[in-house]
This record gives structure tokens, sequence and C-alpha cells, in this order.
């Protein structure tokens, strides 16, 4: 028989410091390191969900956890694109179309683009 889930680690408080937000965009990534991608060419990648600490992504590419990750962030109400480094710490094989969900911890992003992006998930917020 397969192994028993530890339910607790998926109930009760939410342990996110960041509230997210649906996020259905095409971002754009490179491995900093150059493993898996050219270290000269980016990735496209469609994200799920951001906040202003992460964000989930869909990428055909496997990353392994503390892969450091060149992002660039596009958002409708901004002009130009925001510059992450981000830290995979969660890499899930899904089977069923052959993709990986990398769960990216943001660890180096400037204030501007910081302040942006919390403002466009806190006005995502407030029309919820």
């Amino acid at each position: 028989m397969g192994k028993d889930i530890d339910k607790s680690k998926y109930e009760g408080k939410e342990k996110r410091r960041h509230a997210r937000i649906p996020f259905n965009y095409v971002v754009t990534c490179r491995d900093c390191a150059g493993n898996v991608e050219s270290v000269s060419h980016f990735a496209f990648m469609h994200s799920k969900n951001v906040s202003a600490g992460g964000l989930l992504l869909e990428s055909k590419y496997y990353y392994p956890s503390a892969t450091l990750l060149e992002i660039k962030l596009s958002i409708p109400s901004i002009s130009h694109s925001i510059k992450i480094i981000g830290e995979v710490v969660r890499s899930e094989e899904m089977k069923k179309n052959n993709t990986y969900n990398l769960g990216v911890s943001f660890v180096r992003i400037d204030e501007k683009g910081r302040d942006e992006l919390v403002k466009f998930i806190e006005d995502h917020l407030g029309e919820s």
C-alpha cells in the first residue's frame, strides 16, 4: 500500500506571507547558471499566480530546487518589464501534460519593481 499523506501540512492557518492572485501571462526566464537553457536565451513560461514574494510557473523544462532564475515579468498596467531573480523552491512534474509546476520565491527585485507589483496585486484584490 502507498505511503500515508501527512494532511496536517495542508490544513490549518495559511503560511504564506503574501496574498496570491491569478496571473495568467507568459513570462520569460533563464537559468542563471545555464544548466537548462543557454545563458543567453530566455525560455517562455506560463505563470499561474503571483504574489509580492513569488510566483507559480508552468514550464516545459525541469529546474531543480535552489536553481536561480532570471525572470522578466510583464504586467499589463506597467510599460516596462520587472526584472527579478527568483529561486525555485518546488518543482512538481505534471504528467498529464508533460510540464512542471515551479514554485519560485523572489530573491532579488528592485524596490520600484516590487512597489509596482504590490500595487498591481492590491488593485486586483480590490476588484474581487
